[in-house]
């Protein structure tokens, strides 16, 4: 098995789990197909460097870790909705890497009982070297409510968003 070329395919009725590895990528996937209709839910850290797409009903619990999709492109994130999409339930969040303007990047997150679709759209005339935009959950702010978090070389902006 070759991770950094192939799909893992998580299937399946029950939860599964990601869990921490010994080895030095930890959990790195190249291409990762969620088609498990109860999902999964991370114990560890998450870098999928191609695509990832839903292909079943089910939900990916962050919990305390971050699921970092790497690869840069707009549609690397596929098959979401309302029953399809990203716990942002603690402290971990959805990262994507952003690395074209005038691109719509889609962040399918909620809660337990909530969806909703964030989209960062940077315009062709910000300019910079690399962007890391996050949706992460706010208990302290506002409960179960995501915001978005967006880091480059030049400014750091959080953008809240309620469900609804």
């Amino acid at each position: 098995f070759d991770r950094e070329t192939r799909t893992v395919t998580f299937n399946g009725v029950s939860t599964q789990y990601i869990n921490n590895t010994a080895d030095a990528q930890g959990s790195e996937f190249y291409n990762f197909t969620i088609s498990n209709t109860s999902g999964i839910s991370l114990n560890a850290n998450v870098t999928v460097t191609n695509t990832f797409t839903f292909n079943a009903n089910g939900l990916v619990t962050l919990n305390a870790y971050n699921f970092n999709l790497s690869s840069g492109a707009s549609g690397s994130i596929s098959g979401n909705n309302a029953t399809r999409y990203f716990i942002t339930n603690s402290t971990g969040a959805l990262q994507r890497t952003v690395n074209a303007t005038g691109t719509v990047y889609n962040f399918p997150v909620g809660d337990a009982a909530n969806y909703t679709l964030a989209t960062v759209n940077f315009d062709a005339g910000v300019t910079f070297a690399a962007a890391s935009v996050a949706a992460v959950a706010t208990p302290a702010i506002t409960s179960g409510l995501p915001i978005l978090l967006i880091s480059s070389t030049k400014k750091s902006v959080i953008f809240s968003h309620s469900f609804g």
